[in-house]
Protein backbone atom coordinates (compact mmCIF):
# COMPACT_ATOMS: atom_id res chain seq x y z
CA UNK A 1 0.00 0.00 0.00
CA UNK A 2 3.07 2.45 0.19
CA UNK A 3 4.05 3.25 -3.21
CA UNK A 4 7.40 4.26 -2.26
CA UNK A 5 8.11 1.72 -0.13
CA UNK A 6 9.31 3.59 3.06
CA UNK A 7 7.30 5.21 5.84
CA UNK A 8 7.83 7.96 8.48
CA UNK A 9 5.97 9.47 11.06
CA UNK A 10 4.89 12.77 11.05
CA UNK A 11 4.75 13.79 14.73
CA UNK A 12 4.96 12.08 18.16
CA UNK A 13 1.98 10.33 18.66
CA UNK A 14 0.53 10.60 14.94
CA UNK A 15 -0.28 8.05 12.37
CA UNK A 16 3.21 6.98 10.63
CA UNK A 17 1.77 8.29 6.91
CA UNK A 18 3.89 6.38 4.08
CA UNK A 19 5.54 8.69 0.76
CA UNK A 20 3.03 9.70 -1.80
CA UNK A 21 4.29 9.77 -5.56
CA UNK A 22 2.92 12.94 -6.62
CA UNK A 23 4.08 16.41 -7.15
CA UNK A 24 3.14 19.15 -3.86
CA UNK A 25 1.91 22.29 -3.39
CA UNK A 26 3.75 23.93 -0.95
CA UNK A 27 1.45 26.96 -0.65
CA UNK A 28 -2.05 24.60 0.00
CA UNK A 29 -4.01 25.59 2.68
CA UNK A 30 -3.31 22.87 4.53
CA UNK A 31 -2.10 19.40 4.07
CA UNK A 32 -4.48 16.16 2.89
CA UNK A 33 -4.78 12.56 3.52
CA UNK A 34 -4.25 9.97 0.21
CA UNK A 35 -6.50 7.32 0.07
CA UNK A 36 -6.32 3.70 -0.89
CA UNK A 37 -9.17 0.74 -1.20
CA UNK A 38 -7.83 -2.44 -0.66
CA UNK A 39 -9.06 -5.61 -0.89
CA UNK A 40 -7.82 -9.40 0.66
CA UNK A 41 -6.36 -12.00 -1.20
CA UNK A 42 -9.91 -13.36 -2.47
CA UNK A 43 -10.73 -9.81 -4.24
CA UNK A 44 -12.92 -8.71 -0.88
CA UNK A 45 -12.94 -5.35 -0.31
CA UNK A 46 -11.65 -5.14 3.32
CA UNK A 47 -12.10 -1.00 3.38
CA UNK A 48 -10.64 2.44 2.93
CA UNK A 49 -7.57 3.51 4.50
CA UNK A 50 -5.37 6.87 4.39
CA UNK A 51 -1.34 5.94 3.24
CA UNK A 52 0.33 9.41 2.91
CA UNK A 53 -0.37 12.85 4.21
CA UNK A 54 0.66 15.91 2.71
CA UNK A 55 -0.04 18.34 0.12
CA UNK A 56 0.03 16.05 -2.72
CA UNK A 57 -1.68 16.75 -5.98
CA UNK A 58 -4.25 15.01 -7.73
CA UNK A 59 -3.13 12.03 -10.44
CA UNK A 60 -4.36 9.76 -12.17
CA UNK A 61 -2.92 7.15 -9.89
CA UNK A 62 -5.19 8.31 -7.64
CA UNK A 63 -9.03 7.14 -7.88
CA UNK A 64 -10.50 10.27 -8.00
CA UNK A 65 -13.29 9.33 -5.62
CA UNK A 66 -11.11 8.79 -2.93
CA UNK A 67 -9.43 12.04 -2.85
CA UNK A 68 -12.72 14.05 -3.29
CA UNK A 69 -13.22 12.38 0.08
CA UNK A 70 -9.81 13.88 1.44
CA UNK A 71 -10.63 17.08 0.39
CA UNK A 72 -14.40 16.67 2.12
CA UNK A 73 -12.47 16.11 4.92
CA UNK A 74 -9.99 18.73 4.98
CA UNK A 75 -13.17 21.07 4.78
CA UNK A 76 -14.94 19.53 7.44
CA UNK A 77 -11.76 19.85 9.66
CA UNK A 78 -11.62 23.84 8.70
CA UNK A 79 -15.34 24.34 9.85
CA UNK A 80 -14.70 22.18 13.20
CA UNK A 81 -11.95 24.32 13.93
CA UNK A 82 -13.91 27.62 13.19
CA UNK A 83 -16.88 25.95 15.11
CA UNK A 84 -14.74 25.44 17.97
CA UNK A 85 -13.22 29.56 18.01
CA UNK A 86 -16.96 30.21 17.58
CA UNK A 87 -18.37 32.56 20.61
CA UNK A 88 -21.49 29.78 20.76
CA UNK A 89 -20.80 25.90 19.73
CA UNK A 90 -22.73 24.71 16.65
CA UNK A 91 -23.97 21.57 15.97
CA UNK A 92 -21.67 19.67 14.02
CA UNK A 93 -22.99 16.68 11.64
CA UNK A 94 -21.70 13.20 12.55
CA UNK A 95 -20.32 13.15 9.16
CA UNK A 96 -19.79 15.99 6.58
CA UNK A 97 -19.86 13.42 3.51
CA UNK A 98 -23.27 13.01 3.93
CA UNK A 99 -24.38 16.30 2.93
CA UNK A 100 -21.86 16.31 0.14
CA UNK A 101 -24.23 14.43 -1.39
CA UNK A 102 -24.18 14.67 -6.25
CA UNK A 103 -26.40 17.24 -6.03
CA UNK A 104 -24.00 19.41 -3.69
CA UNK A 105 -21.20 19.68 -6.10
CA UNK A 106 -20.36 21.78 -8.79
CA UNK A 107 -21.74 21.02 -12.38
CA UNK A 108 -24.92 18.74 -10.56
CA UNK A 109 -27.16 21.67 -10.62
CA UNK A 110 -25.61 23.11 -7.13
CA UNK A 111 -25.07 26.81 -6.27
CA UNK A 112 -21.97 26.46 -4.27
CA UNK A 113 -20.57 29.60 -5.13
CA UNK A 114 -17.94 30.95 -1.93
CA UNK A 115 -19.48 33.63 0.02
CA UNK A 116 -23.04 32.87 -0.69
CA UNK A 117 -24.91 32.20 2.79
CA UNK A 118 -27.94 30.08 3.27
CA UNK A 119 -29.68 33.10 4.82
CA UNK A 120 -30.05 34.19 1.05
CA UNK A 121 -31.91 31.14 -0.29
CA UNK A 122 -35.49 30.47 0.13
CA UNK A 123 -36.80 28.73 3.43
CA UNK A 124 -37.80 25.91 2.12
CA UNK A 125 -35.13 23.97 0.82
CA UNK A 126 -32.45 25.58 1.77
CA UNK A 127 -28.58 24.62 3.22
CA UNK A 128 -27.30 25.23 6.26
CA UNK A 129 -24.96 27.90 7.04
CA UNK A 130 -22.58 24.56 7.20
CA UNK A 131 -23.34 23.15 4.69
CA UNK A 132 -23.22 26.04 2.46
CA UNK A 133 -19.51 26.91 3.57
CA UNK A 134 -18.97 22.67 3.30
CA UNK A 135 -19.69 22.92 -0.57
CA UNK A 136 -17.46 26.27 -0.91
CA UNK A 137 -14.11 25.25 0.65
CA UNK A 138 -14.60 22.13 -1.19
CA UNK A 139 -14.60 23.63 -4.03
CA UNK A 140 -11.49 25.84 -3.67
CA UNK A 141 -9.65 23.28 -1.41
CA UNK A 142 -9.68 21.57 -4.96
CA UNK A 143 -8.88 23.71 -6.71
CA UNK A 144 -5.30 23.77 -4.66
CA UNK A 145 -4.71 19.86 -5.59
CA UNK A 146 -5.15 19.33 -8.99
CA UNK A 147 -2.79 20.72 -11.91
CA UNK A 148 -5.61 21.72 -14.07
CA UNK A 149 -3.47 22.68 -17.05
CA UNK A 150 -1.45 19.28 -16.85
CA UNK A 151 -4.93 17.31 -16.16
CA UNK A 152 -6.53 18.46 -19.09
CA UNK A 153 -3.20 17.66 -21.19
CA UNK A 154 -3.81 14.03 -19.47
CA UNK A 155 -7.18 13.75 -20.07
CA UNK A 156 -8.21 15.50 -23.24
CA UNK A 157 -6.87 14.80 -26.89
CA UNK A 158 -4.48 17.17 -28.49
CA UNK A 159 -5.46 18.53 -32.29
CA UNK A 160 -3.01 19.04 -35.04
CA UNK A 161 -3.30 22.33 -36.66
CA UNK A 162 -5.47 21.27 -39.35
CA UNK A 163 -7.63 20.81 -36.26
CA UNK A 164 -7.86 17.00 -36.89
CA UNK A 165 -7.02 14.86 -33.44
CA UNK A 166 -3.43 14.37 -33.06
CA UNK A 167 -2.04 10.68 -33.63
CA UNK A 168 -1.71 9.04 -30.13
CA UNK A 169 -4.30 10.30 -29.23
CA UNK A 170 -3.88 12.60 -25.53
CA UNK A 171 -0.60 13.85 -25.99
CA UNK A 172 1.76 11.65 -24.17
CA UNK A 173 1.12 10.70 -20.76
CA UNK A 174 2.54 8.22 -18.26
CA UNK A 175 0.50 6.76 -15.33
CA UNK A 176 0.62 9.64 -13.15
CA UNK A 177 -0.64 12.27 -14.98
CA UNK A 178 2.19 13.91 -16.06
CA UNK A 179 2.80 15.04 -19.42
CA UNK A 180 5.53 15.83 -21.78
CA UNK A 181 5.80 19.58 -21.08
CA UNK A 182 5.80 20.37 -17.80
CA UNK A 183 2.80 22.69 -16.69
CA UNK A 184 4.63 25.79 -15.80
CA UNK A 185 5.62 26.14 -19.69
CA UNK A 186 3.14 28.05 -22.30
CA UNK A 187 0.62 25.49 -23.55
CA UNK A 188 -0.03 26.50 -27.49
CA UNK A 189 -2.11 23.32 -28.25
CA UNK A 190 -5.82 23.06 -28.93
CA UNK A 191 -7.11 20.54 -27.10
CA UNK A 192 -10.75 18.62 -27.61
CA UNK A 193 -13.25 16.89 -25.25
CA UNK A 194 -16.41 15.59 -24.91
CA UNK A 195 -19.22 17.51 -23.32
CA UNK A 196 -22.92 18.56 -23.10
CA UNK A 197 -25.27 21.41 -23.07
CA UNK A 198 -27.58 20.93 -20.55
CA UNK A 199 -30.71 22.86 -22.10
CA UNK A 200 -31.46 25.17 -19.12
CA UNK A 201 -30.91 22.61 -16.61
CA UNK A 202 -34.31 20.57 -17.96
CA UNK A 203 -36.47 22.67 -15.49
CA UNK A 204 -37.73 25.49 -17.70
CA UNK A 205 -40.49 25.66 -20.18
CA UNK A 206 -38.13 24.92 -23.18
CA UNK A 207 -36.98 21.79 -21.48
CA UNK A 208 -40.39 20.02 -20.84
CA UNK A 209 -41.26 20.95 -24.22
CA UNK A 210 -39.80 17.49 -25.39
CA UNK A 211 -42.10 14.94 -27.15
CA UNK A 212 -43.19 12.09 -25.43
CA UNK A 213 -40.73 9.48 -27.37
CA UNK A 214 -37.61 11.92 -25.81
CA UNK A 215 -35.99 11.46 -29.46
CA UNK A 216 -37.12 14.67 -31.10
CA UNK A 217 -37.66 18.36 -29.97
CA UNK A 218 -40.81 20.50 -30.60
CA UNK A 219 -40.86 22.96 -33.30
CA UNK A 220 -40.88 26.24 -31.00
CA UNK A 221 -37.84 24.72 -29.61
CA UNK A 222 -35.98 23.18 -32.14
CA UNK A 223 -35.82 26.91 -34.31
CA UNK A 224 -33.61 28.22 -30.82
CA UNK A 225 -31.58 25.06 -30.70
CA UNK A 226 -28.40 24.83 -32.70
CA UNK A 227 -28.39 22.19 -34.98
CA UNK A 228 -25.38 19.62 -35.55
CA UNK A 229 -22.33 21.34 -36.52
CA UNK A 230 -23.02 24.51 -35.55
CA UNK A 231 -20.90 26.84 -33.50
CA UNK A 232 -22.53 27.84 -30.05
CA UNK A 233 -20.96 31.01 -27.51
CA UNK A 234 -20.03 31.73 -24.03
CA UNK A 235 -22.71 33.64 -22.37
CA UNK A 236 -21.06 34.15 -19.01
CA UNK A 237 -20.37 31.87 -15.99
CA UNK A 238 -22.55 31.66 -12.91
CA UNK A 239 -22.65 30.18 -9.83
CA UNK A 240 -20.10 27.78 -11.33
CA UNK A 241 -21.53 27.19 -14.72
CA UNK A 242 -20.10 28.40 -17.79
CA UNK A 243 -23.62 29.49 -19.94
CA UNK A 244 -24.34 29.10 -23.22
CA UNK A 245 -25.84 31.24 -26.29
CA UNK A 246 -26.65 30.38 -30.12
CA UNK A 247 -25.62 33.15 -32.45
CA UNK A 248 -28.57 35.10 -31.84
CA UNK A 249 -27.42 35.86 -28.81
CA UNK A 250 -30.19 33.55 -26.87
CA UNK A 251 -28.98 31.86 -23.91
CA UNK A 252 -29.31 28.01 -24.02
CA UNK A 253 -28.32 26.51 -21.03
CA UNK A 254 -24.95 25.52 -19.42
CA UNK A 255 -22.21 23.33 -20.11
CA UNK A 256 -21.85 20.09 -18.04
CA UNK A 257 -19.67 16.61 -18.80
CA UNK A 258 -19.92 12.81 -18.12
CA UNK A 259 -16.83 12.93 -16.56
CA UNK A 260 -16.68 14.35 -13.23
CA UNK A 261 -13.43 14.95 -12.90
CA UNK A 262 -13.81 17.71 -15.55
CA UNK A 263 -15.81 19.58 -13.12
CA UNK A 264 -13.01 20.40 -11.02
CA UNK A 265 -10.28 20.96 -14.02
CA UNK A 266 -12.08 22.91 -16.55
CA UNK A 267 -14.81 25.17 -14.42
CA UNK A 268 -11.59 26.83 -12.44
CA UNK A 269 -10.04 27.42 -16.06
CA UNK A 270 -12.99 29.39 -17.11
CA UNK A 271 -13.80 31.13 -14.07
CA UNK A 272 -9.88 32.53 -14.01
CA UNK A 273 -9.88 33.26 -17.52
CA UNK A 274 -7.25 31.47 -18.56
CA UNK A 275 -8.64 29.22 -21.46
CA UNK A 276 -9.95 30.16 -25.16
CA UNK A 277 -12.72 27.80 -26.02
CA UNK A 278 -14.85 26.99 -29.46
CA UNK A 279 -17.57 24.57 -28.66
CA UNK A 280 -19.26 22.63 -31.98
CA UNK A 281 -22.59 21.31 -31.39
CA UNK A 282 -22.16 17.07 -32.35
CA UNK A 283 -25.89 16.05 -32.11
CA UNK A 284 -29.52 16.41 -31.78
CA UNK A 285 -31.09 17.52 -28.70
CA UNK A 286 -32.22 14.28 -27.02
CA UNK A 287 -34.12 13.54 -23.76
CA UNK A 288 -31.88 12.31 -20.66
CA UNK A 289 -34.33 9.94 -19.46
CA UNK A 290 -32.69 6.99 -20.44
CA UNK A 291 -29.12 8.75 -20.49
CA UNK A 292 -26.57 7.94 -17.57
CA UNK A 293 -24.30 10.64 -16.50
CA UNK A 294 -22.08 8.52 -14.04
CA UNK A 295 -18.60 8.11 -14.65
CA UNK A 296 -16.36 5.01 -14.47
CA UNK A 297 -14.11 6.53 -11.73
CA UNK A 298 -17.60 7.28 -9.73
CA UNK A 299 -19.60 4.58 -10.71
CA UNK A 300 -16.49 1.81 -9.16
CA UNK A 301 -16.62 3.53 -5.76
CA UNK A 302 -18.64 2.86 -2.46
CA UNK A 303 -18.02 6.78 -2.00
CA UNK A 304 -19.76 8.99 -3.85
CA UNK A 305 -18.04 12.04 -5.02
CA UNK A 306 -20.03 12.54 -8.51
CA UNK A 307 -21.83 15.18 -9.74
CA UNK A 308 -24.14 12.79 -11.23
CA UNK A 309 -27.78 13.84 -10.26
CA UNK A 310 -30.99 12.73 -10.81
CA UNK A 311 -32.08 13.83 -13.64
CA UNK A 312 -36.18 14.05 -14.37
CA UNK A 313 -37.00 12.36 -16.95
CA UNK A 314 -37.86 15.81 -19.36
CA UNK A 315 -34.79 17.23 -19.02
CA UNK A 316 -32.94 17.62 -21.92
CA UNK A 317 -29.62 17.47 -23.44
CA UNK A 318 -27.11 18.32 -26.43
CA UNK A 319 -23.85 16.46 -27.59
CA UNK A 320 -20.62 18.87 -27.41
CA UNK A 321 -16.97 18.91 -28.86
CA UNK A 322 -15.31 21.52 -26.33
CA UNK A 323 -12.02 22.83 -28.02
CA UNK A 324 -9.86 24.87 -25.15
CA UNK A 325 -6.56 26.67 -25.85
CA UNK A 326 -4.66 28.10 -23.03
CA UNK A 327 -4.04 32.04 -23.19
CA UNK A 328 -0.61 33.24 -23.02
CA UNK A 329 0.84 33.33 -19.61
CA UNK A 330 0.46 36.95 -18.47
CA UNK A 331 0.84 38.83 -15.15
CA UNK A 332 -0.71 37.91 -11.97
CA UNK A 333 -3.55 35.46 -13.17
CA UNK A 334 -4.96 35.00 -9.83
CA UNK A 335 -5.81 38.72 -8.49
CA UNK A 336 -7.06 37.17 -5.12
CA UNK A 337 -5.68 34.01 -3.56
CA UNK A 338 -7.44 30.81 -3.18
CA UNK A 339 -6.22 31.19 0.39
CA UNK A 340 -7.76 35.00 0.44
CA UNK A 341 -10.93 32.86 -0.50
CA UNK A 342 -10.54 30.19 1.75
CA UNK A 343 -10.34 32.68 4.71
CA UNK A 344 -13.72 34.36 3.37
CA UNK A 345 -15.19 31.52 3.73
CA UNK A 346 -14.01 31.05 7.36
CA UNK A 347 -14.16 34.36 8.38
CA UNK A 348 -18.27 34.91 7.10
CA UNK A 349 -18.79 31.25 8.53
CA UNK A 350 -17.88 32.32 12.04
CA UNK A 351 -19.47 35.28 12.05
CA UNK A 352 -22.67 34.02 11.19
Amino acid sequence: MNPAGTAHSQEPGTESYGKWNAPCNPHAYMAREVYCRAEDVDGTAIGVFPIARGNYLWTLDEDFPLFMKSIYLCAGQLLNRADAEAPSARSIPDDDTDILSSRSVPGSGADASSGRSAGQRGASGSRSRREQALISLTFLLAQQFIDAQSMLRALAVRMDASGEVRAGGCGGTDNHGSTEEPSGRADTGTWSLPAMLEINGGSSSRGKELQANGNRVSSSLGKKLPAEGEYIFPAGIRDHRLYLKNASGQELGYLSFRDDRMYYIMIPLFEQRRVQVRIRVTGAPASKKSRSRRTRSSAASGFSASSTASVSSGSACQDLELQVRFKPMQGNLFPESINTKIDEVLREYRSG
